[in-house]
């Protein structure tokens, strides 16, 4: 599976990126972390002609408590630093928790709170805790800004109660606020919304429909709105406008028509006409991705290339500076093959646009090397244990273990699982992986 082609914009500020977004209408995605929407874009389930670029934006990094006790997320905090915050914990225990079981260190690395909120998958765990904590979300559109509680704004299955040209903020929740579920008759368990214990922050002016002021009913969306596009939200194409009678995520009906219209939308992708996406020409339904000049400094040599904005980093280590040992495997994330370290941080190279680390240090299994070219320490262990069987997932077990092994604490071997457990081996040789690791940790003097 490879990305097709699209244009790509780097945003500076939430202004900028909201201009863009109004700019280029239905045909633009935002991309955050990019773990959610380089899967469905390599899996052919979304062709956006713009991406758009947030990561880089200097705000919503921030985790704060303020005097009256609410804990408050900027919307690209990460996953793993959610789930390793000190203050984030203190405050609210339950949201680093949930941070710590989403998917694995990889995604965690580059994934985002706001990211995962917008895309609203029903699997998701913030989402779901967010409602449970009556979380409040601060969006903006650029012209202005607006406050809607996570009932309100999560409507359905990958249904969010954000216009076309909004991106959410930060995230506002109470500190401590218990848990639980309101009844029916007003008797509530744990959290007791209604009794000011882990409400929303803010009393929700309700304009029409349900998404707090100035939202919009599903389906009363502009012609050529997207609508419900956040930070790095991207719902599958033909889910976004639903007939009245079958609006209803919780009905049987509503949910058939969720998956017809899904697998459709996936089967028969919207034909693309010429011009269509400013700068990114088409000839018949083959797109023209503008370049861009990307420089990386991998395993110690300066690299800069003028390739396509699509090209994921394993494509662009692969193709233009023909490091081969990240292996691609699944195009999704998943299993561990193309892991490389991003300035020291795992991630996985199927689903990091070369784009979003321009000026990055990438290290590949090639950089463990000694400088005469002999094994280095770690590369020697997985030798020594037999841990490299077919050696298909070698490169990337390597890299997942380098960085667990910069950690200033030794790891016990549970520890040594769990961090290892997103790089799977298709030979089944966890044991020996395990004790390489283990070795190598001991030939480290830890």
């Amino acid at each position: 599976m490879f990305t097709r082609p699209f244009r790509y914009e780097r945003a500076g500020q939430y202004t900028h990126a909201c201009e863009l977004l109004r700019t280029h209408g239905d045909d633009a995605k935002v991309i955050a972390g990019g773990q959610s929407l380089l899967p469905m874009i390599n899996l052919g389930l979304v062709q956006p002609e713009v991406v758009v670029d947030i990561s880089r934006l200097p705000e919503g990094r921030n985790i704060t408590v303020d005097a009256d006790g609410y804990l408050t997320l900027g919307a690209l905090v990460t996953h793993a630093r959610l789930a390793a915050d000190a203050c984030a914990r203190a405050a609210q225990p339950l949201l680093p928790e949930a941070a710590s079981l989403i998917g694995n260190s990889r995604v965690r690395n580059r994934g985002t709170l706001g990211g995962s909120l917008a895309h609203a998958d029903p699997a998701a765990e913030l989402p779901l805790v967010m409602v449970a904590l009556g979380a409040t979300y601060e969006v903006t559109s650029g012209h202005a800004s607006r406050s809607v509680g996570a009932e309100d704004f999560h409507l359905g299955f990958f249904t969010t109660s954000l216009d076309a040209d909004e991106l959410i903020v930060s995230v506002r929740a109470s500190a401590r606020a218990g848990l639980g579920l309101e009844l029916p008759g007003g008797v509530t368990t744990g959290r007791g919304l209604r009794d000011g214990v882990g409400g929303s922050p803010h009393p929700q002016r309700r304009g029409p429909g349900r998404g707090g002021t100035g939202g919009r009913r599903r389906g009363e969306r502009p012609a050529g709105a997207a609508g419900g596009r956040g930070v790095g939200s991207h719902r599958v194409r033909g889910c976004r406008h639903r007939e009245p009678d079958r609006s209803d995520p919780s009905h049987p009906a509503g949910q058939r028509y969720e998956r017809d219209r899904t697998v459709q939308a996936a089967a028969h992708p919207r034909p693309r006409h010429q011009g269509a996406g400013r700068g990114g020409g088409t000839i018949g339904t083959s797109r023209v991705s503008e370049s861009v000049t990307i420089t990386l400094v991998v395993n110690g040599h300066r690299f800069t290339r003028a390739a396509g904005a699509h090209l994921t980093l394993l494509r662009w280590l692969r193709d233009e500076a023909a490091v081969t040992d990240p292996k691609y495997g699944c195009g999704e994330g998943v299993c561990g093959a193309c892991t490389v370290l991003v300035d020291g941080e795992p991630v996985s190279s199927c689903i990091v646009l070369a784009a979003q680390v321009d000026g990055a240090e990438i290290t590949t299994a090639a950089g463990l090397l000694e400088r005469d070219g002999s094994l280095g320490p770690l590369q020697r262990a997985f030798h020594q244990c037999h841990a490299a069987q077919c050696g298909f997932c070698t490169p990337g077990m390597l890299m997942a273990a380098a960085a667990l092994l910069r950690a200033e604490e030794p790891r016990s071997r549970d520890e040594i699982r769990a961090e290892l457990h997103g790089n799977l081996c298709r030979c089944t040789g966890y044991g020996p992986i395990v004790d390489a690791v283990e070795a190598a940790q001991r030939e480290r003097g830890r």
